[in-house]
């Protein structure tokens, strides 16, 4: 398992600690919590409509980032190497990892889309790590991570996690030739 893909593993264990903190941070950032139809026995959905055109989905099994004009990325907590849609907006709320739409690796033709996208969403995960430090403190953040870590995974340590991800997003600028992936789809 790659390092990012340890290092989202985290930030979604994370989440769920955050959105149990008083008030919700996820909704106090911005987020629409939307809660599972009657009958289903999943968590939530949230989501956050960024200025413009984009919009982003946070699940337990994994982050989309969608916008117009562009398509969209969803990184799996399984594995990190982000998959694109064409589609900008999941029609289908991702209840379900089988209620996503096709996705798959970009073609050469697509690497610009596929860094750019990627690119937004991991920028908004190291941008939303500072916010958190700053308010609601550092104290929640690692007692996030002390529990994530009391799990025997890898660890990125609670006040490291906002650098981390801006070296993922160093990376996918400086990687112009490949996906995280290491492939490329054949056109």
């Amino acid at each position: 398992m790659s390092w990012a893909t340890h290092l989202l593993n985290q930030q979604l264990w994370c989440f769920g600690r955050d959105i149990k903190y008083p008030g919700n941070l996820l909704v106090a950032h911005g987020f629409e919590r939307i809660p599972p139809p009657e009958g289903k026995t999943c968590s939530s959905v949230y989501r956050l409509n960024l200025p413009m055109v984009g919009r982003l989905m946070l699940r337990g099994f994994g982050a989309f980032y969608g916008e117009d004009g562009v398509g969209g990325v969803f990184l799996s907590r399984g594995d990190f190497g982000p998959l694109l849609t064409p589609g900008a907006d999941l029609r289908c709320l991702p209840w379900l990892p089988e209620s996503l739409p096709p996705m798959r690796a970009p073609t050469k033709d697509e690497l610009a889309h596929w860094r750019y996208l990627t690119g937004v969403l991991v920028g908004w995960l190291r941008l939303y790590e500072r916010w958190v430090w700053v308010e609601a403190g550092p104290e929640h953040r690692e007692d996030a991570v002390d529990r994530w870590a009391q799990r025997g995974r890898p660890v990125v340590a609670a006040g490291e996690m906002s650098v981390a991800w801006g070296r993922v997003e160093e990376w996918i600028q400086g990687r112009p030739e490949t996906s995280l992936h290491g492939r490329v789809h054949a056109d």
